[in-house]
């Protein structure tokens, strides 16, 4: 009896002893400010005008804005098929109406992340592999949504650009401009900028390994540049074809806590949206009149930036 007793104490005693395995804390945060952004997104210190739209009439900064994720990732440099890393901090298979989709931008907003991870992991959840170097971050964007006040000129003025389809929808002058108001998606604003007859929206956004940004079109089967042989060697999920392509990320390693430590890793998506539309005269060059044009900055994803912090 005695020796079951002592028994029963000894692995009493190496069962508190034993330290609890590792844990990592995941959190996004959302916000239009400026703070660590790549010089090259600040839009307050060039201004870029087209020529196709008219005479330039003014900019705006929309008072709200919100973007739609389908997804948000990051990707070391492998398929997933072929010891690929992929930590996924919105997944597209959580439901259409589930709030992680939803960023808030203006509202500067910071949301805690449980995330899906795609590869060999642990049994404590965690990756197998001790380093990994994540040296992209991609997401697919639903829609962008914003509201933002148009001079008063505006009040009454039924403008052409949104008595028109645009992606399937249906759009109506009054229904998105009550008065010099507009709320509106991205698609009436970004149409004009892309060859969309042929190539379609952009909608996926894939940050690091490049020294430039720009907007990639690939047909079927086309390598991307720079990147991978073949497209189907490149790391993200699903095909790529139309996408824009940012240098305002650097990669970071994500090293695997040890047991009994906790690390917090902050992934913040920064939008400078300070004069992000702007407004020309449209096609008669007269100001306020209904064929006016109003439409993202050019370059505008070049207001994007990634930042990675680790504590």
């Amino acid at each position: 009896m005695k020796k079951l007793i002592y028994l029963l104490i000894m692995l009493s005693i190496l069962y508190s002893c034993k330290k609890k395995a590792g844990k990592i804390n995941y959190s996004l945060t959302y916000t239009t400010s400026g703070g660590k952004m790549h010089k090259q997104a600040d839009a307050t210190k060039s201004k870029g005008l087209y020529t196709q739209f008219g005479d330039y009439i003014t900019s705006v900064t929309p008072s709200k804005y919100i973007a739609n994720f389908w997804s948000l990732r990051f990707y070391d440099n492998k398929q997933i098929i072929s010891e690929g890393h992929i930590l996924g901090l919105i997944d597209g298979d959580l439901p259409k109406d589930d709030p992680q989709h939803i960023a808030d931008f203006s509202g500067n907003s910071t949301k805690d992340i449980i995330p899906i991870i795609y590869g060999t992991t642990g049994s404590d959840g965690l990756f197998s592999d001790k380093e990994i170097q994540f040296i992209y971050l991609g997401f697919t964007a639903n829609y962008f949504y914003q509201e933002a006040t148009l001079p008063v000129q505006y009040n009454g003025v039924s403008l052409s650009q949104f008595n028109h389809q645009y992606c399937n929808n249906v759009y109506k002058s009054d229904s998105v401009k009550p008065g010099n108001i507009l709320t509106v998606d991205n698609f009436p604003l970004m149409y004009y900028l892309f060859d969309v007859d042929n190539h379609g929206f952009p909608m996926d956004y894939i940050f690091g390994n490049t020294d430039s940004t720009r907007v990639m079109y690939l047909n079927a089967g086309q390598s991307i540049p720079e990147l991978d042989p073949t497209a189907a060697t490149h790391p993200f999920i699903g095909p790529i074809s139309n996408f824009v392509w940012s240098n305002h990320y650097s990669a970071f390693t994500l090293i695997s806590p040890d047991n009994g430590e906790t690390l917090n890793i902050n992934c913040t998506l920064g939008f400078n949206i300070t004069d992000l539309i702007q407004i020309y005269s449209g096609a008669d060059n007269i100001p306020y009149t209904s064929d006016d044009m109003i439409v993202y900055a050019p370059n505008f994803w070049e207001r994007i930036n990634v930042t990675v912090n680790i504590n």
